[in-house]
């Protein structure tokens, strides 16, 4: 059965080159699942364009979300974005 994650309140923004080059903004952003908090992910600012996300599964484990269709996001780079959403998942969700 699929489910259908929501995009929650901002925790905060940024920009996916430091240097301002050919940037998308992005969002940081809690997930949310029948109301309640699932989850973070990074959202392409505007959108509901997932980039990576950490949600927690139907058995309450942690499990990683990528973008794998963007061909302007490289792997390296989800590689980052999760090792930034892990502690805020663990800080919030558990």
């Amino acid at each position: 059965m699929e489910r259908h994650y929501l995009k929650g309140n901002t925790i905060s923004t940024g920009h996916s080159d430091p240097k301002g080059r050919n940037s998308r903004q992005y969002v940081v952003s809690e997930i949310t699942l029948n109301g309640q908090l699932v989850g973070v992910g990074i959202y392409y600012d505007g959108s509901d364009e997932l980039r990576a996300a950490v949600v927690a599964n139907e058995q309450g484990q942690g499990v990683e979300i990528r973008n794998l269709h963007d061909e302007h996001y490289p792997e390296a780079q989800s590689d980052d974005d999760l090792a930034t959403l892990w502690p805020l998942y663990e800080k919030l969700v558990r």
